[in-house]
């Protein structure tokens, strides 16, 4: 493809080079390890959220669990639950279009999600 003797070079990542300086030299910010763990941490999400809640109504069938402290429980888990839906939808539109925005909000929503579990 190249022309010999004209000193032009038309192979398509010399073009795409040539055409798109910035785009070319930068680096793929979207992370294959990255979208796995929040894949993975959406699975857990959903397990630990129905664990919970399952554990909450056994507590209030069979034990003497007061009514303010459920309420207050439920209403935790159920921001938690947000909270972490939210976190993992950033992270991920962040991660597929590599949007750094997003991915600092995610991890900001991570210590927020962090400080809920304790």
């Amino acid at each position: 493809m190249a022309q010999v003797g004209t000193g032009l070079d038309l192979r398509p990542h010399v073009l795409i080079r040539f055409l798109f300086p910035g785009r070319a030299s930068s680096a793929v910010l979207s992370s294959v390890s990255l979208q796995l763990l929040l894949y993975l941490s959406g699975a857990y999400c959903a397990l630990y959220f129905l664990a919970t809640l399952l554990m909450m109504m056994y507590k209030s069938q069979v034990f003497s669990y007061p009514h303010p402290y459920l309420v207050l429980d439920l209403t935790l888990l159920l921001l938690m639950g947000i909270l972490e839906v939210t976190r993992l939808y950033l992270g991920t539109k962040g991660n597929l279009t590599e949007a750094e925005v997003s991915l600092a909000i995610s991890l900001v929503l991570t210590a927020g999600g962090a400080l809920l579990s304790t």
